[in-house]
């Protein structure tokens, strides 16, 4: 009689080999129909241009408040 320890060692491998095997039709069927990453590249958004009120207004509190480090 086999001892339970090489039975479940025997079921675990073909566990390993069935998951293998699965594993290898998937990826076969991803490169047969294509189904592979597609990163299409996105241009980044321009920055919008700089509000020169607001930086008026920042340089007048700087002149109000004093010289805060930044």
């Amino acid at each position: 009689m086999r001892s339970s320890s090489a039975l479940l060692s025997f079921a675990l491998l073909r566990l390993a080999v069935l998951g293998l095997c699965v594993y290898g039709v998937f990826r076969l069927g991803q490169m047969i129909f294509g189904g592979g990453r597609r990163v299409d590249y996105v241009a980044p958004k321009q920055l919008p241009p700089i509000d020169p009120y607001y930086e008026a207004a920042k340089r007048e509190l700087d002149q109000h408040i004093g010289d805060t480090g930044r």
